[in-house]
């Protein structure tokens, strides 16, 4: 999966996240409209004229109960891709739910999935930016084996990596096979590092 793919699944999950949440806070607020939120869940479950009364009310008022078990689902099958950037590799994770009824109201129910919901939010964001903070390292360029002697001075070629003088000093000292690999030979690029580019504060 590519990095973009990746900022395209966090896109979708934000989306199903949104509909999901709109859905649950929509349907809460449909139930306080229409006085149902004090009818008793088990009473519901278990008495069937409960049960007729509650649905009877809500196609007379022409409104439709949300399927918020698949909503959830969807956001949870959008976010398996990104798990990892969402909860991190030590997090169990796990989408949360929001209430299906609340008998204290939007309100009250407002308050119960607030931190829920901004919480959420904070690792929708994280995610986002952890992917694009990956995009945008800088990859390390293959250097020609003629670029470690003179003229070109260490300060160059930390200008070449986007890095300080003294990191790439550091670099060369302590990658001896690294700088094998890219062509060079240790003993030259050590040697013929120039002795002035030393008291280089350009960087």
């Amino acid at each position: 999966m590519t990095k973009k793919n990746k900022l395209d699944c966090v896109s979708e999950f934000t989306e199903k996240w949104l509909a999901y949440q709109k859905a649950a806070s929509m349907w809460i607020l449909d139930q306080q409209r229409l006085s149902l939120l004090t009818v008793d869940s088990y009473k519901w479950f278990t008495d069937d004229e409960v049960f007729k009364k509650f649905e009877k009310t809500l196609k007379d008022n022409k409104v439709e109960r949300p399927n918020l078990w698949k909503l959830r689902q969807e956001a949870t099958d959008a976010a398996v891709p990104i798990l990892e950037y969402l909860f991190g590799p030590n997090e169990i994770p796990v989408i949360p739910e929001f209430p299906g009824s609340c008998p204290g109201g939007y309100e009250e129910w407002c308050k119960k999935t607030d931190d829920m919901d901004l919480n959420m939010m904070y690792r929708i964001m994280g995610a986002r930016n952890k992917i694009i903070a990956a995009e945008l390292k800088t990859r390390p360029k293959l250097i020609p084996r003629s670029g470690w002697s003179n003229p070109y001075s260490i300060t160059h070629w930390a200008k070449v990596f986007n890095i300080n003088r003294k990191t790439m000093q550091n670099w060369l000292k302590n990658n001896q096979i690294l700088a094998r690999q890219v062509g060079s030979k240790w003993q030259i690029a050590c040697e013929e590092l120039p002795a002035a580019d030393d008291k280089d504060t350009s960087l």
